[in-house]
């Protein structure tokens, strides 16, 4: 809420200016640009809140000269201010302006044409610095305006706000103030004031789910023993008498050899940032072997990992691997907590010291041998024996043995003491011993504190290795929380999730081989009303696992759709698993992507979220935003390398994202939506759905392209499936196309079902995919971009959003398919090409022909480009010439396939074209790259390069085409 009281004492300041100024107008009028700011704008400014370390008077911006202001916030340009004399500016108006809202047109009609050359200059200053907002004045009248228009509003028509004369009566001070002041555009009060002026009404707003429900996956028939499949087979191995499943079903290694280029990356599973800098990253394999193998004594160590990576089964590993081991091995306690830490009232170091001695008394029997209690308890014993009856025991030699045996029970009896004496005496005499808190993080934050602390006690008294198993979200939690007690001496260690393509594998063939011979045939038996019938149908679900994802040519596809998705989170992996599993079944046929996507895009129960979301929904106060969530995806996509792994700043995608409109609330909504939707990642916290399920907005984190923001880009979209299902909740803002959508939405539903709802099953897939309704939704959708389009085309000079459009184009191609009518589509099985989005008829796979005709410019060179070299070679004269004719197109920099094109559309005969191999293989020549009018940059894309002009490419160019000619 605006302070009155400060409000009040800039009226003050700014009445007693005004009063000051309006006794010397004639020198006012007289001043030129930096007087006029030193007598008035200054001190408006000031008055406003703004301090001088907020404004840098006479700011040079690359490409578009001085700027009279740059207004910043935490050193972030927010506002462009152009000032002007007195009297230059603004003309007198031909009508009399007696409003404060106006289109920005009338304003240019009213102060004629130099109001106009100051508007362009500004707007050449906000696209430099990526700032939608300007200022204009001289002074006496001030106009505010968003000079990078919301999408679908165009500049001219676009609102600005005219506050009047600071001389005059009726000067707007409240809302000057209410708007324009430091604290009040901090809260972005002009922006939400613009927003409401230029906002769009849509002749409607109607969504199809609206009138039927969301979509819902009809299950036919449940599949027998579905659940205990995936509870047997697909959970944790923590039960150490499942030796051969755990030989048969550990994962060593996380290598992502079976996922494609950039995913490949992104789902590589490394620490997160949160994690202490000297924590290691290690393989299943490689841990286990780490636990076991290191002789260090007395120390703590944290394994962390995600969700179902496996820190439970790999414990279980190391305690199997311990016991088979022969001589010196590593002793060690494995503690489960996991049934525990939902107790009331549990005294924590009460149960874990109780749990210590039974697991010795089971496991470690010679801990109670006479032998090694009397070594253990030797000074005790020694002490007993020189004590004040040392003749009588040495007479009575049977009586010193009773009171031993009383000593020794009493020693054992003393369960606390008797762990850290029998502890330390196993660790002087060189055993290795290791005491394992698995599930702490299941405990509540004040037990974690109490076991952390026990933790390090034992490993300080005893010697003894203390390995407790937390969570990447519990550990973020902890350490976050103050309390997570993590010493320099103590040793983390960050568990790789492995491979999920091996988890299934090795599961499928334990199932194949080794059912006859599991410890837990017995209980099954039992549970199972017919036991054969369990057999096979464990049988028959291994058998469609392995069908679908592992032997069918879509089974990559697939895999990779469900990793994308679960990231490194294992058990929602499984979940997932489950989940498709049990609403495509284990029939004769195996799955296919499609089916999946389908699966995933729908609920299984009323009230539960799909997990593949509509990702072209605008911001509930927009109607053209539809494309801000996929821009957004595109941008972190075309990052340099190291960008794209260690992420960017807000205030860089906010930025980038406001060139095209897009008010930052809009784009604030979008990231935490994206975050929440796992399609962006915030690396300062945990993946975890506890950690991103609830996110809000992080000012100060960095953000990346998840491996689901890369499917969406590079399969999901581009999905008939998809591009079909999106409609259901898609808002439509023209009745017509809402009454066609509706019509063919009518058709599918009545093959479906009677009622009005949307179901969907495995077989109506078929009916769905032969409907126009992915035609449709791609349609209206390349409608709405022609509208969401950038400003101006001189933006697309800014080589990010250059890529990023280029990106988009990508995604969104169009393939001509005869079978694109009603009822002649077919659905397609995943193998060869689908029908890709149509959202520009000049957007095709290969580039777009120049929209400017070169043939006058070609001709007046005078160059026979098919017959004539240069410095021995033809691609000196066809290349510089090719980035000469982009360069007039406003393109400053593209890659090989753009320069080939250019060639063969322009400078070449058909005898004579060229193959983009051959260009690129030039373009790596020492010769080219040694050109000094070539400039080469490897910064505008991850992995390729792009080529343009020098600065000094001119002298050159008449060198090579003018002299001697």
């Amino acid at each position: 809420m605006l302070d009155r009281t400060e409000q009040a004492k800039a009226f003050s300041e700014f009445e007693t200016l005004v009063s000051k100024y309006n006794d010397i107008a004639s020198q006012i009028d007289s001043s030129n640009e930096a007087k006029t700011r030193l007598l008035i704008i200054d001190e408006v400014l000031l008055l406003l809140g703004w301090s001088k370390d907020n404004f840098n008077p006479e700011k040079w911006i690359p490409n578009s000269g001085f700027a009279d202001y740059l207004l910043k916030c935490n050193e972030t340009p927010r506002l462009v201010v152009e000032a002007k004399k007195i009297g230059i500016t603004f003309k007198s108006p031909s009508t009399k302006n007696s409003k404060v809202v106006y289109e920005v047109r009338y304003l240019r009609r009213a102060f004629k044409n130099l109001f106009s050359e100051i508007i362009d200059q500004a707007l050449a200053y906000c696209k430099e610095e990526k700032v939608p907002y300007a200022v204009i004045t001289n002074g006496a009248e001030w106009v505010a305006l968003q000079l990078i228009p919301p999408p679908g509003v165009s500049l001219d028509s676009a609102k600005a706000i005219y506050f009047g004369n600071i001389f005059s009566d009726n000067f707007e001070f409240d809302l000057f103030w209410s708007l324009l002041s430091r604290k009040s555009f901090d809260d972005l009060q002009l922006e939400e004031y613009l927003a409401k002026e230029n906002y769009q009404h849509a002749e409607v707003s109607k969504v199809l789910q609206a009138d039927y429900s969301s979509l819902q996956w009809k299950v036919g028939q449940p599949e027998k023993y579905l659940s205990e499949f995936y509870e047997n087979f697909f959970s944790k191995i923590t039960d150490s008498n499942q030796r051969k499943m755990l030989e048969y079903c550990f994962v060593s290694d996380s290598k992502l050899d079976q996922y494609r280029g950039e995913l490949k990356r992104l789902l590589k599973d490394t620490k997160p940032s949160f994690l202490p800098m000297d924590a290691v990253d290690l393989e299943p394999g490689e841990s286990k072997e780490s636990i076991l193998n290191d002789r260090s004594t007395g120390q703590v160590v944290i394994i962390t990992g995600s969700v179902g990576c496996g820190k439970s089964t790999l414990v279980t590993k190391c305690l199997v691997e311990a016991r088979q081991q022969s001589g010196e091995f590593a002793k060690t306690i494995l503690i489960d907590l996991i049934n525990e830490v939902g107790r009331a009232n549990l005294d924590v170091t009460e149960i874990i010291y109780r749990r210590i001695y039974e697991f010795l008394e089971l496991e470690f029997p010679d801990v109670f041998d006479l032998g090694f209690l009397r070594r253990t308890f030797a000074k005790d014993i020694k002490k007993l024996r020189n004590s004040s009856h040392k003749e009588y025991f040495e007479s009575t030699p049977a009586e010193f043995i009773r009171h031993e045996a009383e000593l020794l029970r009493l020693k054992q009896d003393d369960i606390e003491g008797f762990i850290y004496s029998s502890l330390k005496q196993l660790t002087s005499e060189n055993n290795s011993v290791i005491v394992i808190l698995d599930n702490v993080d299941r405990a509540d934050e004040k037990l974690q504190e109490e076991m952390y602390a026990f933790a390090h006690r034992i490993s300080s008294k005893t010697g003894a290795k203390t390995i407790i198993t937390l969570r990447e979200f519990t550990f973020f939690r902890n350490k976050s929380g103050g309390f997570l007690d993590v010493r320099p001496e103590d040793r983390v260690i960050h568990l790789k999730s492995p491979n999920f393509e091996k988890l299934i594998s090795k599961r499928v063939r334990y199932i194949e081989n080794c059912l006859d011979d599991d410890y837990r045939k017995k209980d099954w038996r039992k549970q199972a009303q017919n036991f054969n019938d369990f057999l096979q149908s464990m049988s028959r679900h291994a058998s469609a696992l392995k069908q679908s994802i592992l032997v069918s040519s879509d089974g990559h596809n697939i895999l990779e759709t469900l990793s994308s998705i679960s990231w490194h989170n294992i058990r929602y992996f499984y979940d997932l698993l489950r989940r498709v599993h049990r609403q495509l079944g284990s029939g004769e046929k195996h799955w296919d992507n499609q089916e999946v996507i389908a699966a995933l895009m729908s609920s299984t129960e009323v009230g539960e979220s799909p997990v593949l979301p509509n990702i072209f929904i605008p911001h509930p106060t927009s109607t053209q935003s539809y494309f801000l969530k996929i821009r957004l995806l595109a941008y972190l996509s075309i990052l340099q390398a190291g960008e794209a792994i260690r992420g960017v700043p807000l205030n860089r995608i906010s930025e980038f994202l406001r060139l095209y409109g897009y008010l930052r609330k809009w784009i604030y909504r979008c990231i935490e939506d994206g975050v929440r939707q796992k399609l962006v990642e915030c690396l300062e916290i945990p993946v975890e759905d506890e950690a991103t399920k609830s996110f809000e907005i992080n000012k100060n984190g960095t953000y990346r392209l998840s491996p689901l923001g890369l499917l969406y880009l590079n399969q999901i979209i581009r999905n008939k499936t998809y591009c079909s299902l999106i409609a259901v909740d898609l808002p439509i803002h023209s009745l017509n196309k809402f009454k066609a959508f509706k019509k063919e939405f009518d058709e599918i539903n009545s093959y479906m079902t009677d009622k009005k709802e949307h179901l969907i099953f495995k077989e109506g897939l078929e009916i769905i995919l032969s409907s126009s309704l992915s035609h449709l939704t791609t349609q209206y959708l390349r409608d709405e971009l022609s509208i969401e389009r950038v400003l101006s085309e001189s933006f697309l000079n800014e080589s990010e959003l250059q890529l990023t459009e280029r990106k988009i184009s990508e995604v969104f191609y169009h393939e001509e398919s005869s079978t694109k009518n009603k009822l002649e589509l077919k659905r397609e099985t995943g193998q060869g090409p689908q029908l890709m989005m149509d959202f520009d008829e000049n957007t095709s796979t290969s580039n777009p022909k120049p929209k400017v005709d070169h043939s006058d410019f070609v001709r007046s060179l005078g160059y026979d480009f098919d017959n004539v070299k240069y410095d021995g070679t033809e691609f000196i004269p066809l290349i510089f010439c090719a980035l000469r004719l982009k360069s007039k197109e406003g393109i400053d920099f593209c890659n090989g396939a753009d320069i080939t094109d250019t060639i063969n559309d322009l400078l070449v005969g058909d005898g004579n074209k060229k193959y983009p191999n051959n260009v690129s293989r030039a373009l790596r020549t020492e010769k080219l790259k040694s050109q000094g009018w070539l400039e080469i940059r490897s910064d505008l894309h991850p992995k390729r390069k792009y080529f343009g002009l020098s600065q000094s490419w001119k002298s050159y160019w008449v060198k090579i085409f003018e002299e001697d000619r």
